[in-house]
């Protein structure tokens, strides 16, 4: 079955571990096909490990959305730029070979054409900034680019950006058609209704089989996401830095106005990258409820 962990020895026999395959194409086919060639099965053990293995296509099959990680860089007093919008480089180079590694982890890579049009960045995965001992595992022609996904409303993004020397799909996000003519054949344009949500476009993205979404973008789509309850996961790199008052803020949250009504979140791992820290979060639904 897809989903299987692995063989367990148990004895002379072997037992395949595995949690009952969601999609509902295939549930309980594998399952099936093991007893037919007498081949024992236990369901959901190691559930919690399976899980944590599968999430994002875990989270597709029960929901048609994806998995959503938010990543943010900040320094110690909660900041991720400057005034300037200087932000080169505010983690150390380790942590910047970890958000590759976590970059190649995910199917589409969430960003908007403000990002684009400000830093001109590429967003594809560098094989060359990953960490040494990720590179001994692959080979550099093996690395899968994930989608980009741009939200570009007023058709800002250009073919000449920087997004489009790289060979992989790019996904135009907005609700005014244009000439898609002008750009590479691996770029398409998703066009939405004009008055589209998050929930409506990660629907739309789960119906293209995106399991999981990384999202790198500024304060403002950060602050979205996180209003309307859209990111599975908050992935928050801290840098040994103060950038002072005047330097920007890690998400724009407008309707925030009473302590009370915060958005809560559960620590679920801490891991230090040399000089700076890796944050884990989940949303915390028990408290918010």
């Amino acid at each position: 079955p897809p989903c299987a962990l692995g063989l367990i020895e148990a004895g002379v026999s072997r037992v395949v571990a595995a949690m009952a395959d969601p999609n509902p194409q295939v549930a309980g086919k594998g399952l099936k096909m093991l007893a037919d060639a007498g081949i024992p099965s236990a369901v959901n053990l190691l559930n919690e490990q399976a899980e944590a293995l599968n999430k994002g296509f875990l989270k597709r099959m029960r929901t048609g959305k994806p998995y959503v990680q938010l990543k943010l860089a900040m320094s110690l007093d909660g900041r991720t730029a400057m005034a300037s919008g200087e932000s080169k480089w505010i983690t150390g180079e380790a942590a910047r070979a970890d958000v590759q590694k976590m970059r190649a982890k995910a199917t589409a890579l969430l960003s908007t054409s403000a990002t684009v049009l400000a830093d001109d960045p590429s967003l594809n995965v560098r094989w060359n900034q990953f960490p040494d001992d990720l590179k001994t595992e692959y080979a550099e022609e093996t690395v899968r680019q994930p989608i980009r996904v741009i939200l570009d409303s007023k058709n800002r993004v250009q073919p000449s950006h920087q997004l489009f020397h790289t060979h992989s799909p790019v996904w135009l996000v907005g609700s005014i058609p244009r000439d898609m003519s002008v750009f590479p054949d691996f770029c398409e344009q998703i066009l939405l209704s004009e008055n589209y949500d998050f929930d409506m476009l990660m629907t739309e993205l789960g119906k293209r089989q995106v399991n999981s979404v990384w999202v790198e973008a500024g304060a403002n789509l950060a602050g979205s996401l996180i209003e309307q309850h859209a990111v599975d996961e908050l992935i928050i790199y801290v840098a040994p830095k103060l950038l002072g008052d005047k330097a920007r803020g890690l998400c724009q949250l407008p309707h925030l106005e009473k302590l009370a009504d915060a958005p809560l979140w559960q620590l679920q791992e801490c891991e230090r990258i040399e000089d700076d820290l890796k944050l884990s979060y989940l949303p915390n639904l028990l408290i918010q409820a």
